[in-house]
């Protein structure tokens, strides 16, 4: 006799799972992720997310794995729709989801939803100073606020500074040159940041950046 992979208790000879066990688990998943997409939207606070998850767990057979696998889904989702300008208020709302959603970080970025967050959140800071003209030190701090958040490493960091400035350098050489001001802006990133432009990674072969 098998036991129930939800409720544990006997299932029969042949099965896994009761099927009543296995439709409310399904259930479960669906609210779980409407939940999440709601809470992105500003449709609820993120105590009340916890408590619902909380309230949930048990009845509806909801493990670490299943809030995980859902929540990755529903970031991934969040941070494919995400547009710049970034609101004020972003950084909050993924914080207070990070402490609320009874996971760990690491379970979270699982699949690496959470880095591909922190690293487009990053990258939109970065691009303000080119995009923008705001100044160098207000988009640095920002994205140092985004990694407090969604810690990522120095190769991922230098990848999403490379990016931005490997952006700049295809924008401003579009017309064949770069003006004297831009040439600026370039050595100014380049040098607040601590990059070294002298030994590109090879996928900066023949990019208008190895140009530069």
């Amino acid at each position: 006799m098998a036991n129930c992979k939800y409720c544990g208790k006997s299932a029969g000879l042949f099965s896994r799972s009761h099927k009543e066990c296995k439709e409310k688990h399904e259930q479960g998943i669906l609210g779980l992720t409407s939940m999440l997409k709601k809470y992105f939207q500003g449709g609820i606070s993120a105590s009340k997310m916890g408590q619902n998850i909380r309230q949930n767990r048990i009845p509806y057979f909801l493990n670490d794995d299943d809030i995980s696998k859902v929540a990755s889904d529903v970031i991934s989702e969040y941070t494919a729709n995400l547009r710049r300008p970034y609101s004020s208020q972003i950084l909050t709302t993924i914080s207070e989801f990070i402490q609320n959603i009874g996971i760990s970080y690491a379970q979270l970025n699982t699949k690496g939803a959470m880095e591909a967050l922190g690293k487009k959140l990053m990258h939109g800071y970065l691009i303000d100073f080119f995009a923008k003209g705001t100044p160098i030190a207000s988009v640095v701090n920002n994205a140092s606020s985004v990694t407090t958040i969604c810690p990522l490493n120095h190769e991922q960091k230098n990848e999403v500074y490379l990016n931005v400035l490997n952006k700049a350098a295809s924008k401003f050489m579009q017309d064949g040159y770069m003006t004297d001001s831009e040439e600026q802006m370039i050595n100014t990133y380049s040098s607040y940041i601590g990059l070294s432009l002298n030994n590109l990674p090879t996928q900066y072969g023949n990019t208008d950046l190895e140009k530069v």
